[in-house]
């Protein structure tokens, strides 16, 4: 059985575009390799009897898979974020867990100021630790939930029967 047939090659939906070519071409290296022949890129693609446009395509399709996956990889909590109030918070791994500090702010003296570090996992998409409010200087329980391009934080007391809430949006 050859390492070409379709049926040999991995499910389709198992493969980036880029792993699928090498996968082919590898197969065509092996082929020409056990028939005495020491093979060129170029001949490599000739013997694939794909065009030039095809190649084209493939690798396009390759580049933008690469840039799409990237995109995907990005989907967590870390970035910069960006409160109601214009202020700029920096989301990162801190003390085992989930931290945020203020990089831009209204008032300056917040700016560098750690406001959560090591906010535990919840759930899927969500955290629970300490969240220090600089307004007031107290420390409550807070919970993130990220929602795709938005990050929501509440702050809650009383075991949280009074929680106060803010919506930020991702800057990068």
């Amino acid at each position: 059985m050859s390492c070409c047939n379709a049926h040999d090659l991995f499910p389709i939906h198992c493969l980036s575009l880029q792993m699928l070519l090498l996968r082919l071409i590898g197969c065509r290296l092996r082929q020409m390799s056990t028939a005495g022949f020491q093979p060129t890129a170029a001949l490599i693609i000739r013997r694939m009897h794909m065009s030039s446009s095809a190649i084209l395509k493939m690798v396009t399709l390759g580049l933008a898979t690469s840039f799409i996956m990237v995109g995907v990889a990005h989907a967590g909590p870390n970035g910069v974020w960006k409160r109601s109030n214009g202020a700029h918070i920096k989301v990162f791994n801190c003390g085992g867990g989930l931290g945020m500090r203020v990089t831009k702010s209204p008032t300056p003296s917040k700016v560098g100021k750690t406001i959560m570090c090591g906010a535990k996992p919840n759930g899927k998409n969500k955290w629970k630790g300490s969240l220090h409010n600089l307004d007031d200087g107290q420390t409550y329980l807070g919970y993130v939930k990220l929602h795709g391009k938005s990050l929501s934080l509440s702050g809650c007391v009383l075991g949280g029967l009074i929680c106060k809430s803010d919506t930020w949006h991702r800057i990068r």
